[in-house]
């Protein structure tokens, strides 16, 4: 996720022709990292719940069997609700000035 914030980030200094981005760019660059990620690990979630959920039952699924019962808008179920979570959160607009302050100050190349 981080890496995903990083290209965002540089990608639109590149775009503005700046070294340094505003609050709002730095937002929509973790904005960006975010949708990433729950794109890519909510397929896995929805199948990890549902394999926990049913290991209290008699046979366990399989990871083929969930998939096909759900289809893919069935492994996106809650996806709403986890944009807004990651996508909301400061940390990824803190990340890029922390990430500068401490290679500017700890960095030993």
């Amino acid at each position: 996720m981080i890496t995903v914030n990083d290209f965002a980030g540089e990608m639109f200094k590149d775009y503005l022709g700046t070294e340094t981005l505003s609050i709002g760019y730095l937002a929509l660059s973790g904005a960006i990292a975010g949708t990433c990620q729950v794109i890519a690990t909510n397929p896995m979630e929805i199948v990890k719940i549902r394999m926990q959920m049913s290991s209290h039952g008699a046979v366990q699924p399989t990871y083929g069997q969930i998939i096909r019962d759900l289809g893919i808008s069935g492994l996106y179920t809650g996806v709403r609700a986890t944009l807004l979570r990651y996508d909301s959160s400061p940390h990824f607009v803190s990340h890029l000035p922390s990430q500068d302050f401490h290679l500017s100050n700890f960095s030993t190349h």
